[in-house]
């Protein structure tokens, strides 16, 4: 299905020199703040499991070699902290 606009038909709000710089997410600074909390979370998360199998790379070690629990823990935690 095409769909054609003609330009007549569009209407464009003027922007007022008030109204910039456009608040594109009003909570940005807290949406940073949660989403650096649930890495730090994360890290810790793995950090924890490598260092409990005796790895000596935990750079290596990443979700993919953790249990099933140990994932659902995770998530729970990190849940827990951007809720």
């Amino acid at each position: 299905m095409n769909v054609t606009v003609d330009e007549r038909d569009v209407v464009v709000a003027p922007v007022r020199e008030d109204d910039l710089p456009l608040e594109v997410v009003p909570d940005w600074d807290a949406q940073v703040e949660r989403a650096s909390r649930a890495c730090v979370l994360i890290d810790r998360h793995l950090d924890h499991e490598a260092r409990g199998r005796g790895l000596r790379s935990v750079r290596s070690f990443g979700p993919q070699h953790m249990c099933p629990e140990q994932r659902v823990q995770m998530m729970a935690d990190v849940f827990a902290i951007i809720r």
